[in-house]
């Protein structure tokens, strides 16, 4: 579960970075 957060948050902050 905790793993499947981080994942999350990790691609959302990737995504993010990419965007800007």
């Amino acid at each position: 579960m905790q793993f499947e957060i981080v994942s999350g948050a990790q691609v959302e902050n990737a995504v993010g970075s990419n965007r800007v």
